[in-house]
This record gives C-alpha cells, sequence and structure tokens, in this order.
C-alpha cells in the first residue's frame, strides 16, 4: 500500500482502540491475516484480475466482527475465553488480555505515530511530494567543486588503476571449428602433387583430342 492508510481504514482504527487495546487489534490483524486473507491477494476473477484489492482486505482485518456482542472477538468473549453464544463457531483460541481498552493518551499516540509514518514514506505524491522538494537544500558549489577536483586528480594519479582493453581472442583454426576443418583438408587435397599432375595429364589428353 506504500504507506498509504485509506480514510475507511484510518477511522475504523480510531473507533476500535476506543474499545479494544492495542495489542488485541494487532492480535486480531494477524490472526485473520493468516487464517483468511495471507493468500487473497492471489486470488483472481473470471477476467483474471485481482478479487480484492489492498484496501480492501486492510479494512477487513481491523473491522469489528459482525457479532452484537461487545466482548466478542472473532467467536470468543475476549474475558472468559468461553465460545460466544451468539456465533458458536469460533475461529481460534484466543488468550485473554489484562489491560482494559487503550488509554486516550495511547490512541493519540498510536494514531501520530501512523500520521508520521505516513507523512515520512519515500512514496507519498503532491503535496507531500512538493513540500519535500521545498525542503531540499541547493547543492553547494564548493563541494561540487572540491569532488570535481578530487576526481581529476585519481585520473591524473599514474597510481590509479586503470582499465586495460583485454587482448584479442586468437583467429580460430581447425580445431576450433569443423566447417574450417573441412576447408583446410579441401585446400590441401587441391594442392597434393599426385592431383595436380593427374590433372595436367587429363588437360593435355583433352587437348590433343580437339
Amino acid at each position: 500500500m506504500h504507506s498509504r492508510v485509506p480514510a475507511d481504514v484510518y477511522r475504523t482504527v480510531t473507533a476500535e482502540l476506543s474499545r479494544r487495546k492495542p495489542q488485541q487489534l494487532a492480535d486480531r490483524v494477524e490472526r485473520r491475516w493468516f487464517q483468511r486473507w495471507a493468500h487473497a491477494l492471489r486470488q483472481r476473477d473470471e477476467d483474471n484480475q485481482p478479487r480484492y484489492t489492498p484496501d480492501f482486505i486492510t479494512l477487513q482485518l481491523v473491522s469489528p466482527g459482525p457479532c452484537p456482542v461487545p466482548d466478542c472477538e472473532d467467536g470468543v468473549l475476549l474475558r472468559s475465553e468461553q465460545v460466544c453464544s451468539q456465533c458458536q463457531q469460533p475461529e481460534h483460541r484466543f488468550v485473554a488480555g489484562t489491560a482494559g481498552p487503550a488509554s486516550p493518551h495511547t490512541r493519540t499516540a498510536a494514531l501520530a505515530a501512523m500520521r508520521q509514518a505516513v507523512l515520512a514514506s519515500p512514496h507519498r505524491t503532491g503535496a507531500g511530494a512538493e513540500r519535500r522538494a521545498t525542503q531540499v537544500r541547493p547543492p553547494d558549489p564548493a563541494s561540487m567543486d572540491r569532488a570535481l577536483a578530487e576526481a581529476r586528480a585519481r585520473l591524473a594519479d599514474p597510481r590509479t588503476p586503470r582499465l586495460t582493453e583485454p587482448p584479442a581472442p586468437p583467429e580460430p583454426g581447425a580445431p576450433d571449428s569443423v566447417i574450417l576443418a573441412a576447408r583446410e583438408e579441401r585446400i590441401a587435397q587441391e594442392q597434393d602433387p599426385t592431383r595436380l599432375a593427374a590433372l595436367a595429364r587429363a588437360r593435355a589428353d583433352r587437348a590433343r583430342q580437339h
């Protein structure tokens, strides 16, 4: 999601932190991710398009369950670890926590950390990117001149390793190619003295006949 928090996810997290501890909400995300949504990004529909978007999956991870019992967390009651009488189909075994819901200070700190992470993300665009661009310090001409002088000094130093052109590979010979071997064999046959003498006698006989 490139560090982008959708508005509905942000509002859901804010509301859930008023009745759940941060750790309980983190446990909900982890539980639902590994039980259902870890493989959803790879699911495709009939048109070979993603069946679920990252925004939709994220909202499913943090949203409260459908059960109307306030103490029910995905089918198990938080305080008693008993199966919820309204659900009857728990999806996990939940270990109840000892602390109560998150305090206003904890909620404020968690939301501030989320906001800071989004603002600091390198993937932000639009106004955030323009604001970052205006904060970039202009290059220092003196430092650029020093860097250029150091680079020129390294190039002029004879001790600086130099890239040398590798030696040219040897020309291929008969042992390297079947075609070249056949060509050399044919040239050797054409220059054979016995063959040349036979060709000369044949040409002489043909000339006498004509």
